[in-house]
């Protein structure tokens, strides 16, 4: 079942190269703030599309229209991963600072460690939680009802949820790095790259700071928004599994 959701995600992202290369202007001027809540937006519409759906069915990617809309749900998204990942930050930040008083590494590591899993626990929430407010015409109170998204993910079963969702960052880790990796050996053999192109290093040559600006350009022009609506559509099949 998993390992279909994941199959069928990877299609759904790669249906309509149009759209795909439209989200991808989005996401390249996401530093402007405002594009980030279409992002989300229409992110939420392939997740409402997914969960009325059914896995490895003729689903078309959302269209980019009724842009007042796309704007409200995707502040509506916004809210919701905020208020889902304020709790976590406290927890980790307490868990950290209170370990780190004590002055003892195992207890850090320990914290650390705890930290992680409650983290991964509210970021599965707010996933269901944007499902759940899909499948309710967008009530953002529906985003909230605890007791009912807890069924819903024990309706699933817990073991399928943080597979998936596991699986899913692994997934978009593996691809990412592969990518810059595939990206920067090529520059390499064209001769228009040092390692130094790579994004997370500090680039000192002209030619690095191209290179670099191209594999940040593939990263976010094309594979940010395919992994995304890869992800958005897990996250609606998921739900949607119940």
């Amino acid at each position: 079942m998993i390992l279909d959701i994941y199959k069928d995600s990877f299609e759904y992202a790669s249906k309509n190269v149009k759209n795909l290369l439209i989200l991808g202007v989005f996401y390249l001027f996401g530093f402007l703030v405002i594009p980030i809540f279409f992002i989300l937006g229409y992110n939420y519409r392939i997740v409402k599309i997914a969960t009325e759906g059914m896995i490895n069915g003729n689903d078309e990617l959302p269209e980019f229209e009724d842009w007042t809309l796309m704007f409200v749900e995707g502040i509506k998204c916004f809210v919701v991963y905020v208020a889902y990942a304020i709790i976590p930050i406290i927890i980790f930040a307490g868990i950290l600072f209170g370990c780190s008083q004590i002055n003892n590494l195992s207890l850090l590591i320990l914290g650390f460690i705890v930290g992680i899993i409650i983290t991964l626990i509210f970021t599965l929430y707010s996933f269901l939680a944007i499902s759940h407010m899909a499948t309710n015409d967008g009530s953002m109170k529906s985003a909230f009802e605890i007791k009912e998204i807890t069924n819903i993910a024990k309706s699933i079963g817990w073991g399928r949820c943080f597979t998936t969702y596991i699986g899913m960052l692994i997934i978009v880790f593996v691809i990412t790095t592969v990518v810059v990796a595939v990206i920067v050996a090529i520059l390499m053999l064209l001769g228009f790259a040092t390692i130094s192109a790579v994004p997370v290093m500090s680039v000192a040559t002209a030619t690095g700071v191209i290179s670099s600006l191209i594999v940040n350009f593939v990263i976010t022009f094309i594979v940010m928004p395919y992994l995304q609506i890869f992800q958005s559509r897990c996250q609606g099949l998921l739900y949607n599994i119940r």
